[in-house]
């Protein structure tokens, strides 16, 4: 029998908030960061719109280091090595969030050992949707394991 409270726990969930273990995924153990910027909190769905002066999460667009360094040695260059990047987010309160400059988390390569995976939504206008994944990360941690301070 269904009880109210596992009724609830089912209605209450919702794609966007499904964090997969990396385990169930080939994923590079680090990560060099090609662009990064912070977003701001939102208001209601409704009206959409930023709140100043918070930060929701942080977007970095990164690339497995071997890449990068292969790509380089090719010639390619920065903007075209951006296209091939993946989506890495960094969760967590917003006071551990300012304590982050995304401008300096660029060329720094991060630890990705302790990544969740994620459904990434893909505005098009009116046809958005979940599409492809992304990493999601709750402390920046250098690769060589100090953790941002």
């Amino acid at each position: 029998m269904t009880t109210l409270n596992q009724t609830a726990l089912f209605t209450d969930m919702t794609l966007k908030n499904l964090r997969i273990k990396s385990s169930n995924a080939t994923l590079p153990a680090s990560a060099v960061i090609i662009s990064a910027h912070a977003t701001e909190k939102r208001t209601d769905e409704k009206d959409s719109k930023p709140i100043p002066n918070t930060i929701d999460k942080i977007k970095l667009s990164a690339l497995d280091p071997q890449k990068v360094q292969a790509l380089k040695s090719l010639g390619i260059t920065d903007k075209e090595i951006r296209k091939l990047a993946f989506t890495i987010e960094i969760e967590n309160d917003e006071e551990y969030l300012f304590t982050l400059d995304p401008l300096k988390l660029i060329g720094q390569e991060i630890s990705l050992k302790e990544a969740l995976l994620a459904p990434m939504w893909s505005g098009n206008g009116s046809n958005g949707a979940y599409r492809g994944l992304k990493i999601i990360i709750n402390e920046v941690k250098l690769h060589t394991g100090k953790a941002h301070e």
